[in-house]
């Protein structure tokens, strides 16, 4: 016969159900509240990018080169401050790319990408030897604030997909510039979920051909995506994962034939058209999505429309997003619901939720066999460690799999309909999204996004 524990003894909290939280344990469920409410963003100071005034004087009237502009609108530094811009992927495109921007001197711009400079990157990219070994966000981050001291620069030295909805959704523009089509598939799907406009840049080096893809939401129109443009070809090359390298090494992984080495001056031209295809966004030139290529060897340049395909692969549907009053730790999941318009549990029934980042986990795992009760939440990494203890049989508890969620359906909250995340483990959520069949609600928290 099972025994039960006496929580007298040990005074460590406890899960609803016959499961409590070891004392000691690494789980997510005592993840650091601070760090987790800081986001996956860290904000280049002045001082790292050595500079010592917190904004930059802005060149005025023949000075500007954008009041120059032919069309320009007379507040286009206005609209070029409350610019938020993500940039995914800094090499030789996106290096090229980040340098433009300081002289739109864009309000906000977010950098991200996982990987160190090495020493191959010295010939195609825009850096010098001190930048050998370091994170790739960290140099440009601080280059741009250097350049342009008034523009709020964050930057996140992950892949695109560790990213979590919150620490995207503020951006206006997503400026793509990565070397692998499922970064592709991955950027576009967020984009388009979140109402993004999308700024893709490529280069091909055999035939100096740059490209750049560019498309935003419009009311007038069907949603596209870059992938919408992808042949039999590129999917063929999906699934196998491929890699293109345009480092200008000659590499790629997966795929032997290849494209070969990109000179730098096709990166830098790829780059400026990029830089261009943001400026027209933001000063509202027009909205029309596009295509345009150029190809160095023949001077020959082709603009041609990017239509959406019904038969894409990315969902072009775009989310719904309401702001609760309060930060989202304070919810319960039946005022998520309701907020999304699901205030019945018939409504409930048909819905499912996700907390940004987090697993919930219904159910645990251990010697007993018994399955007890846990209804809380854990880190989408952390699910197989230990949770605790069981409070039948005192040993070891983990997330069982089969009642582990990421979206969770709404009768399973069903004895924790009206508890506040933070009891349940996700007091620091930020972000969560209510799905259905045929919709979903994005839900933030009354905190400012990061």
């Amino acid at each position: 016969m099972a025994r039960a524990r006496s929580l007298s003894k040990n005074p460590a909290p406890r899960f609803p159900g016959n499961a409590r939280l070891q004392p000691g344990s690494s789980s997510s469920l005592r993840a650091d509240k601070e760090q987790s409410q800081a986001g996956a963003w860290r904000a280049i100071t002045p001082a790292e990018a050595g500079v010592e005034e917190p904004a930059a004087a802005r060149p005025a009237g023949g000075g500007d080169a954008l009041a120059r502009l032919i069309g320009a609108p007379p507040d286009a530094r206005a609209r070029l401050a409350r610019l938020d811009l993500t940039v995914v992927g800094v090499g030789v495109v996106g290096g090229y790319f980040a340098d433009l921007l300081a002289e739109f001197a864009p309000g906000t711009v977010r950098f991200l990408d996982p990987d160190f400079y090495e020493l191959r990157n010295l010939r195609a990219q825009p850096i010098d030897r001190l930048a050998i070994g370091r994170p790739k966000v960290e140099v440009v981050g601080r280059r741009l604030k250097a350049r342009s001291p008034g523009t709020r620069v964050l930057v996140a030295q992950r892949r695109y997909e560790e990213v979590g909805v919150a620490d995207l959704c503020s951006s206006t523009v997503v400026a793509l510039a990565g070397d692998n089509l499922p970064l592709t598939v991955a950027v576009s799907q967020r984009a388009c979920a979140l109402g993004q406009a999308l700024v893709q840049g490529s280069v091909h080096g055999p035939t100096g051909v740059a490209q750049v893809r560019r498309t935003a939401p419009a009311a007038e129109r069907a949603r596209a995506c870059p992938v919408c443009t992808w042949d039999a070809g590129e999917r063929r090359a999906l699934a196998r994962q491929t890699r293109f390298a345009c480092d200008g090494s000659g590499q790629s992984r997966a795929n032997p034939a290849g494209p070969s080495a990109a000179l730098a001056a096709l990166g830098s031209l790829a780059g400026s058209l990029m830089a261009f295809e943001v400026l027209r966004l933001a000063l509202g030139f027009d909205d029309a999505d596009a295509v345009v290529e150029y190809c160095a060897l023949s001077r020959s340049a082709v603009v041609s429309p990017l239509v959406a395909n019904r038969r894409c692969l990315v969902v072009h549907q775009a989310w719904r997003k309401v702001r609760a009053a309060r930060p989202l730790g304070e919810l319960s999941p039946g005022q998520i619901f309701a907020l999304a318009g699901a205030r019945s549990a018939c409504r409930r029934a048909d819905r499912a939720l996700e907390v940004d980042g987090l697993r919930w986990v219904a159910r645990g795992d251990c010697e007993c066999r018994q399955h007890p009760p846990v209804a809380h939440f854990v880190g989408q990494g952390e699910a197989r460690e230990t949770l605790g203890v069981c409070g039948l049989c005192g040993c070891t508890l983990r997330a069982h799999p089969f009642y582990t969620h990421v979206e969770t359906p709404g009768a399973l909250f069903a004895a924790s309909l009206d508890r506040p995340l933070a009891a349940l483990g996700a007091g620091v959520a930020r972000a969560a999204l209510v799905r259905s069949s045929s919709s979903t609600v994005l839900v933030h928290g009354s905190e400012e996004a990061r």
